[in-house]
């Protein structure tokens, strides 16, 4: 439960901040899934315009009926009017990017919690044994970190452990 409320939470502060102007979410991988899913789940009518992603594969495609773009196509679509939401954890390549086309940074947000899928409760209780199994196979302290690190950052919604 705390999980849903710290997600609810980050999104709650950042939708306040965009109100009703557009929102466009720079990348359209998973983490970019993650958080449309998630601003969708608390405010569904939130204005998502566009995905923006530099693999040009993407481009001119479509991700859970949300048009994929270039960063140019939605400045030439929208101008300088909406919000941009950092979708994937390339954080200071994405702002150099941004800061090319003289976008204000004040309407460029990242919070990790919202790109984070949801493990709930019954998911690490009816899949224990499994995640364990998986925990034992790991050969080395190291791994074992970083495996247990990862669920508990799916968990809590929290990177920063």
């Amino acid at each position: 439960m705390e999980n849903l409320f710290l997600i609810k939470n980050a999104i709650k502060e950042f939708m306040d901040k965009v109100g009703e102007e557009p929102l466009v979410l720079y990348g359209a991988g998973k983490y970019g899934k993650y958080a449309l899913e998630n601003i969708r789940r608390y405010f569904p009518k939130a204005d998502i315009r566009y995905f923006v992603d530099d693999n040009l594969i993407r481009n001119n495609s479509r991700v859970e009926n949300v048009e994929v773009v270039s960063l140019a196509d939605a400045v030439e679509h929208l101008g300088k009017n909406f919000y941009i939401l950092i979708t994937n954890f390339y954080v200071t390549k994405v702002l150099r990017r941004i800061e090319e086309y003289g976008f204000n940074l004040e309407k460029v947000f990242f919070n990790s919690e919202i790109l984070i899928q949801d493990i709930d409760e019954k998911y690490v209780t009816d899949n224990i044994e499994k995640l364990r199994s998986v925990y034992e196979m790991l050969c080395d302290y190291q791994s074992k970190l970083i495996y247990k690190t990862m669920i508990e950052a799916h968990y809590t919604r929290n990177i920063f452990h």
